[in-house]
């Protein structure tokens, strides 16, 4: 094995000779390869760059601030003295030159710095005060010396100061109930059960804060037996409800005090400032109840409770058969047999269709927003189409949702939805808008019903004066009732005497006998001096005379011969 060794080792010898190199030089190439990156060096990746160059460039600004600290602690990193020397001082206003300290050394001080060692200084004797009082609370009482703790109170102290405090509670507001009697004026806002123990009505005076908007009223000091349906039906007199709630206990103290409180908002604030001043301070089932304005709530779109009173303002009449449900009055609808819901017969004959017209003209349409808010979202849109695209468009909808119940108020014209839409369509078509519109009475059609439009805002806007009795509530519609009867029947003897002049309305048999005579009636001067005559003694009924010549002198198509069967018709002559 040693010679086969050899024998290779002298041919590898032999071969490096012949190509004229050495292994010294072939290891300095190799390692002048490597240095230059000619072999076996890997690509530097393009993360790897950026990660370079950013720790580099944090190097660079933590050198360049490491010397801007230096510089301004005076510990330059070159180690050059810098001496300054002062020369005077020039006073640019007076342009004079101070040459005071000429010579000296000058060593210029930051006002930072004396801020910091104020503010170290400070620190540091709020720091040594607070030692030495642990210091002194840790120490040991000297023998002999009495603490000077409070003395726990008993039970029946604190009962005795409770006790107190009410009683000056019940004697602000009995002053105050006294100046109320007195004739002084409520403060808006505020119950009287907000004054504070022993505050005093000046105090409460001065304190009228809080939200002017809110309607929600806060209920304390409720008795544990009192229901919502109870509160509803307590507050409900003072105007329409937006929410009642009672605070129900829930832990063991909070049932341990024995009463509860809630809140009760209301749709208007003017009727929630009614409802706390007749009811502030009131016993309910032996609890005094306190009373305060809350924090503000969203009012719903409909109220929760509405008052009895309130109803005939919001809901639609009974069905009266007349064309859009008209509600006649009160004689003619004995005499005619209304109110069965039925559809009443118009009469052929002549005199008995005036009559019947006649009836139409003294009798009111009531209008009724409905209270669906889907439905009046479609009622008014439909407004709005029929507006822009004309009566064409209404006729193609009722073609083409004959027998979709959704759209059924555009054929059932007795319906309150009908009423509201033509009401609606017409109110648009004046000039009003969705949100303001007149609430004067008006007739739509000529000698048609009265129509009444509704009420905007009747929930937001407060009660209606006319409903509420002396106490500020909402009188019942059976007091309602016996009022109107009572006082019907104390003003019936003090009204005998004759109605203005000109107001008395014709009776049926004076009616009948004008129509006939301006049917009748000629040009010839006797004729016509017959009934201006006629006209002058019934001049009690002038105003109802004059409508009568109206409407007959308005009709231009009548000839002088022609027979007309309407109500208060002129022949005129033509031409």
């Amino acid at each position: 094995m040693d010679e086969i060794t050899k024998q290779i080792t002298k041919r590898a010898v032999t071969k490096l000779q012949r190509q004229q190199f050495t292994p010294k030089q072939i290891a300095e190439n190799k390692l002048k390869a490597f240095s230059i990156g000619a072999m076996g060096k890997k690509a530097v990746s393009k993360t790897e760059e950026e990660r370079r160059k950013k720790k580099d460039e944090e190097e660079a600004i933590k050198s360049v601030y490491k010397e801007f600290n230096d510089h301004f602690d005076n510990k330059p990193g070159t180690k050059i003295n810098k001496t300054w020397v002062k020369a005077g001082t020039f006073d640019a206003g007076s342009r004079k030159e101070d040459h005071a300290g000429k010579g000296q050394l000058y060593k210029p001080t930051s006002k930072l710095a004396e801020l910091a060692e104020s503010f170290s200084s400070k620190q540091k004797a709020v720091e040594e005060a607070a030692k030495k009082a642990e210091i002194a609370a840790s120490r040991p009482e000297k023998p002999g010396k009495k603490k000077a703790m409070d003395k726990k109170k008993s039970n029946l102290e604190i009962f005795k100061e409770e006790l107190k405090a009410i009683q000056e509670e019940r004697d602000e507001r009995n002053k105050y109930k006294a100046m109320i009697k007195a004739g002084g004026a409520p403060i808006p806002g505020k119950s009287l059960l907000d004054i504070p123990p022993g505050g005093a009505i000046g105090d409460m005076l001065a304190d009228v804060g809080g939200d002017p908007t809110t309607t929600n009223l806060y209920l304390g000091n409720l008795s544990p037996r009192l229901s919502e349906a109870a509160l509803t039906e307590m507050f409900g007199k003072f105007g329409p409800l937006a929410s009642v709630k009672i605070m129900y206990p829930r832990t063991e103290d909070e049932k341990n005090r024995g009463k509860h409180c809630g809140f009760v908002a209301y749709m208007s604030r003017r009727d929630g400032e009614r409802a706390l001043a007749a009811l502030a301070g009131k016993s309910i089932e032996g609890f005094e109840m306190r009373m305060g304005w809350g924090k503000p709530v969203p009012i719903p779109l409909h109220p929760v409770y509405v008052p009895p009173a309130l109803l005939k303002y919001t809901m639609p009449p009974t069905p009266s058969g007349l064309p859009f449900n008209c509600q006649p009055e009160p004689r003619d609808k004995e005499r005619w047999g209304l109110g069965t819901g039925r559809q009443t017969a118009v009469p052929t004959e002549a005199k008995q269709r005036n009559k019947f017209d006649r009836m139409l003209s003294r009798s009111t349409v009531k209008v009724v927003i409905p209270t669906d808010r889907t439905q009046l979202c479609l009622i008014n849109r439909m407004v709005e189409f029929v507006i822009r695209e004309g009566p064409i468009f209404e006729a193609t909808i009722m073609n083409r949702e004959l027998n979709n119940p959704q759209f059924k108020f555009l054929f059932e014209n007795q319906s309150p939805e009908h009423v509201y839409y033509r009401w609606r369509l017409f109110s648009i078509l004046q000039g009003e808008t969705k949100e303001k519109w007149a609430t004067t009475q008006f007739r739509m059609f000529r000698g048609g019903a009265v129509w009444r439009p509704p009420l905007p805002n009747i929930y937001t806007s407060g009660m209606p004066l006319e409903l509420l009795d002396s106490e500020g509530a909402s009188m019942d519609p059976a007091e309602e009732v016996e009022t109107n009867t009572r006082g019907s029947q104390e003003v019936v003897p003090k009204a005998a005497g004759p109605p203005p002049p000109g107001k008395r309305a014709l009776t049926d048999t004076q009616r009948d006998t004008l129509e006939e005579t301006l049917r009748s009636l000629l040009p010839d001067r006797n004729a016509v001096a017959e009934a201006m005559v006629w006209c002058i003694e019934h001049a009690d009924s002038g105003e109802e005379i004059v409508e009568c010549l109206a409407e007959s002198l308005s009709i231009l198509e009548v000839g002088l011969s022609a027979d007309t069967s309407g109500p208060c018709r002129i022949e005129t002559a033509g031409g």
